[in-house]
């Protein structure tokens, strides 16, 4: 029981030097920040070429949701492999200093996710930011466009109303030819 167990100092000092450590190997490491970077950057580049030719118009309504699906998957995949590799990397310290009493469990967890939170939150903005200026991808909708989707909405219901109407008619037909035969 972690609670019982007596640590040679306090929750804080614990996860400050944890958090130090941690966002000092983060910076360290140019190469990892240096190949993050590019790897987001050219997963934008991707979602940029799938997706570059979306017109700005009524019927691009589909293909900019597909767009923002796409982008928010590929950040979610890619935060969440990223905290799987950073603690099963060093898995063998964290073993060492957990059996020594250094720190505990939360103060480890919490100062290792906190030290790489400013990466975490860079690389999304990054990856988000490429496409969406490049695809017409706007927060604001105007007016034209409400309409323009309203207007859409309105014929695919009549659409669909048709062809439960039209099937119904050739049900009906072929009933009848059913009888007279």
């Amino acid at each position: 029981n972690e609670r019982s167990q007596v640590f040679v100092s306090s929750w804080c000092r614990m996860f400050f030097e944890i958090y130090k450590r941690s966002f000092i190997n983060l910076v360290r490491n140019p190469m990892e920040l240096r190949v993050k970077t590019l790897q987001t950057i050219f997963m934008s580049l991707i979602v940029l070429a799938l997706f570059s030719d979306i017109e700005n118009d009524c019927r691009a309504i589909q293909s900019k949701a597909g767009l923002l699906f796409f982008i928010v998957t590929s950040i979610a995949f890619a935060s969440v492999q990223g905290s799987i590799g950073s603690f099963s990397a060093e898995r063998g310290v964290y073993i060492r200093e957990r059996l020594s009493k250094t720190y505990r469990v939360g103060t480890y967890f919490w100062g290792r996710s906190l030290a790489e939170f400013p990466f975490q939150i860079l690389w999304p903005i990054m990856e988000a930011c490429i496409p969406v200026s490049y695809t017409h991808l706007r927060a604001h909708e105007t007016p034209e466009h409400l309409v323009c989707r309203l207007l859409l909405e309105k014929k695919k219901i009549k659409y669909n109303e048709s062809n439960h109407q039209s099937s119904k008619r050739t049900i009906n037909c072929h009933s009848s030819t059913q009888d007279i035969i």
